[in-house]
């Protein structure tokens, strides 16, 4: 951080991973990052906001043996997909002593 006067010049540069998928010989890993300067007041806040993460997956309930077979198997099982966003905000509030 630089103060310039009686205000403060941040760069921030935040960044988000989190795992993709997984095999025996490696993991995958989703990375995203953003960079950027903001000039704040004393005390002043900032939020970052737009940095997203996105899921999708299937999901699939069964009662044992009886949801593997294949005429009666939709009385035995449940199938879903789950979809889920979420967002990272981060507040920032320098303050100068």
């Amino acid at each position: 951080p630089q103060i310039i006067g009686d205000e403060i010049l941040l760069s921030i540069a935040p960044e988000m991973s989190h795992f993709v998928s997984e095999s025996k010989s490696n993991l995958v890993v989703k990375q995203s990052s953003v960079s950027t300067t903001v000039r704040l007041q004393d005390g002043q806040t900032a939020v970052l906001a737009g940095m997203t993460l996105q899921e999708e997956g299937d999901q699939s309930k069964k009662v044992p043996i009886l949801g593997d077979i294949p005429i009666i198997r939709w009385l035995f099982r449940s199938d879903s997909t789950r979809a889920s966003e979420k967002e990272l905000l981060i507040f920032v509030t320098p303050v100068i002593k």
